[in-house]
């Protein structure tokens, strides 16, 4: 029993079956395909084989593989891991930038330090001699920056001498009478303008910091060459924002109240009486 169906089914294979296109008005045969199930079988696994090869061929050796995913080439590759480096770089590169920003707020409004946070990735340093650079309110962070930079400054930054007839390299901040001098608790001069007085930088740099609200006014910090750090406190409100390079005498706040302005000066690392440089 088992061998008559088998020799019905090997029968079948070898039968050649027929296939017409023809002609629907005069039933004339157009294309005529004879095969037996064995050939068109083949003739299927052939096609899916066939396929297959392409679809492979496709993946390994053109560049179609790429919109393929978990595939890409070598070179986006790299570039991925140069961009990833790069964007880890500036995460680090803004970590710190924030923390030198809030180290800077935290002198001008009289805060206290935990510890030094200027660079991030450093070890601690040895304990330094007392007397140098001791934590105090006053002391911060541009102290110990600013300690590691020992160029001594030009010789015409000292310029206070009134029988001089150039001009000075420094220029008064702000239009007004001193109302308080120089002294071991203020570390600048207190200077009384009239509201709508312009504020003009002493000198050409870079701001570095800028903050405002409606008690103290303006608080704004420029860095100029030679380690020379001018500080202006409550002068109203700012024109201009960080990273602004301003030239000297250039406005840079309007007096919108009738509140002394606090003008400080640091040179290598220390504050200064502002009147021995620049005459008010």
């Amino acid at each position: 029993m088992v061998l008559s169906i088998f020799r019905r089914i090997k029968r079948s294979f070898r039968h050649v079956y027929r296939f017409v296109i023809m002609d629907d008005a005069t039933f004339k045969e157009k294309i005529v395909f004879r095969l037996t199930p064995r050939l068109l079988i083949i003739l299927f696994i052939s096609l899916i084989i066939a396929l297959i090869v392409l679809t492979i061929s496709l993946v390994a050796f053109t560049p179609l593989r790429e919109y393929i995913p978990g595939y890409g080439s070598e070179q986006n590759n790299q570039k991925m891991m140069l961009l990833q480096a790069k964007t880890d770089s500036i995460n680090k590169l803004i970590a710190e930038i924030t923390t030198y920003g809030h180290d800077i707020k935290t002198v001008l409004t009289d805060g206290v330090f935990k510890d030094d946070s200027i660079n991030l990735n450093q070890k601690a340093e040895a304990p330094l001699e007392k007397g140098k650079f001791a934590f105090s309110e006053y002391d911060s962070i541009l102290l110990q920056m600013e300690q590691k930079k020992t160029e001594a400054l030009p010789k015409n930054i000292y310029i206070k001498q009134k029988d001089r007839k150039r001009p000075d390299l420094f220029f008064a901040p702000v239009d007004g009478i001193i109302q308080q001098k120089y002294n071991s608790d203020l570390k600048g001069v207190s200077i009384s303008a009239a509201s709508g007085s312009y504020v003009w930088a002493s000198l050409a740099g870079t701001v570095v910091y800028t903050d405002y609200n409606l008690k103290t006014g303006a608080c704004i910090v420029i860095i100029h060459q030679s380690n020379i750090i001018t500080v202006y406190q409550q002068a109203g409100k700012p024109s201009v924002v960080a990273g602004d390079y301003v030239k000297p005498k250039q406005i840079i706040s309007i007096i919108d109240a009738d509140v002394p302005m606090t003008f400080k000066l640091w040179m290598n690392g220390d504050f200064v009486n502002p009147e021995e440089y620049i005459a008010f």
